[in-house]
């Protein structure tokens, strides 16, 4: 006579038969998921840190270097400090397969290294949602904010969602040197390229009006695709909404690698996120 009891099924994840011990398999792995994407975090800053403690080191070790030099160590700190304290993003999805005892979650905390967020800003300007937002909080005053990210080679594309904008429309997107210093005007900063309000077009941070026949036409809730292309030294703005699209060539003489992104804003309330 075949015996009544049947045998549970293994847990996918762990050792354990399915039911209440199933949650020890997931548990784990989502725990190993969060110490993995946090530690990647923690390298970062670590690595960051044993450089700018090497270029201290050297200089004072050859007593050469000028105030140029202090301004850059200075900036270099301040974002060591700005990423210490900038909480990484984790994304939890609930796995959605068929029938599950426990539904699976999945930690997605991306490629620290590559994640794209602000974290410097001049003028009028604050940064929220972990460095995902810009929004200007003052009077009507120039304000720009940087991306901690820098670029040298291939290709990267990122968008940006207006979620609000003034009636005179005025947002600069495009790059800059990530040795030109931090200044409230960002569209005229030496080493700027990129698009503004009012039709303005901006090499090397000169005012190039309706170049290449740009028209600033944004609306709240537009999205903003810009492709930086550093093996081709040319960087591309596109409306998705109009579907208008501009392409700029980038003089790296002007413009030295590495790259950050540079959003500007003017008008109190304005408020830009970065999607991807």
């Amino acid at each position: 006579m075949a015996s009544s009891t049947s045998q549970k099924p293994t847990c996918a994840t762990c050792i354990y038969a399915t039911g209440t011990s199933r949650c020890h398999g997931f548990a784990n792995n989502t725990r190993k998921q969060l110490s993995n994407a946090f530690g990647e975090h923690m390298n970062e800053i670590k690595k960051s840190s044993a450089s700018l403690t090497e270029e201290l080191r050297k200089a004072r070790n050859d007593r050469n270097f000028v105030d140029t030099d202090l301004k850059k160590w200075i900036e270099m700190l301040d974002k060591l400090k700005k990423d210490s304290i900038v909480l990484l993003t984790i994304d939890v999805i609930q796995d959605n397969a068929p029938n599950p005892f426990i539904s699976k979650i999945i930690i997605n905390g991306g490629d620290v290294a590559s994640k794209v967020v602000f974290n410097q800003t001049a003028g009028s300007i604050r940064i929220e949602d972990y460095g995902q937002v810009i929004a200007h909080d003052q009077m009507n005053d120039h304000g720009t904010a940087r991306s901690k990210n820098e670029y040298s080679s291939a290709q990267h594309q990122f968008r940006f969602k207006i979620e609000h904008l003034h009636t005179d429309k005025w947002i600069f997107f495009g790059i800059v040197s990530r040795d030109a210093p931090m200044q409230p005007l960002s569209y005229s900063t030496p080493t700027t390229y990129g698009w503004g309000g009012n039709n303005s077009v901006y090499l090397n941070g000169v005012d190039q009006t309706h170049s290449g026949g740009y028209k600033s036409d944004l609306e709240i809730n537009d999205i903003i695709e810009l492709m930086i292309d550093c093996d081709r030294r040319t960087i591309r703005w596109t409306n998705q909404r109009t579907k208008n699209t501009h392409a700029l060539d980038v003089d790296t003489n002007k413009c030295r690698f590495p790259w950050q992104l540079s959003v500007g804003l003017y008008y109190l309330g304005d408020r830009v996120r970065i999607l991807s």
